[in-house]
């Protein structure tokens, strides 16, 4: 990021033009963008929370895959902790065997996803949802379930 004050004698950059006009047409500067955002997250939380809830009264294993920083942002402001999750599974060897932040949810191995075998996979590192599904085809072979919880849960 660079900075200048408004009097620099530096020039604007076209990109940084391009940038100003982008912030301009998403609205950026308007109060009402953000509140609409926080308006869908709370939304998104209710559909989330009653999802994992019903899957719990039936009786059934929830862990999650992935333990990033928007992960456990998600887990802390959404009040998820291990009484809806069971066990939190990364591949980092530097995560397993602690616990995630606030919810204090055991971190394992994800070899623990073939030894446990929960019904259900919430994955907290949904930008790699994709990736993460190909890698544990076996796992949705063997009757399991995951669950990419923005923008709106959905089961696959």
């Amino acid at each position: 990021v660079f900075v200048k004050k408004d009097e620099s004698k530096f020039p604007l950059e076209k990109s940084v033009e391009k940038f100003l006009d982008k912030e301009k047409m998403m609205k950026l500067k308007n109060i009402s963008t953000y509140l609409d955002y926080a308006q869908k997250i709370y939304e998104n939380k209710v559909k989330l929370l009653l999802l994992l809830g019903k899957i719990k009264r039936q009786g059934k294993t929830i862990a999650a895959y992935g333990a990033p920083a928007k992960g456990n942002t998600l887990l802390n402001f959404f009040s998820i902790g291990a009484e809806t999750l069971d066990f939190v599974v990364d591949d980092s060897p530097f995560k397993q065997g602690l616990y995630t932040p606030g919810k204090h949810i055991p971190v394992v191995a994800s070899t623990e996803l073939y030894v446990r075998k929960p019904d259900y996979i919430l994955i907290l590192a949904w930008n790699f949802a994709e990736s993460i599904m190909k890698m544990h085809q076996k796992y949705q072979d063997l009757g399991g379930h995951f669950i990419i919880p923005v923008p709106k849960p959905k089961i696959i």
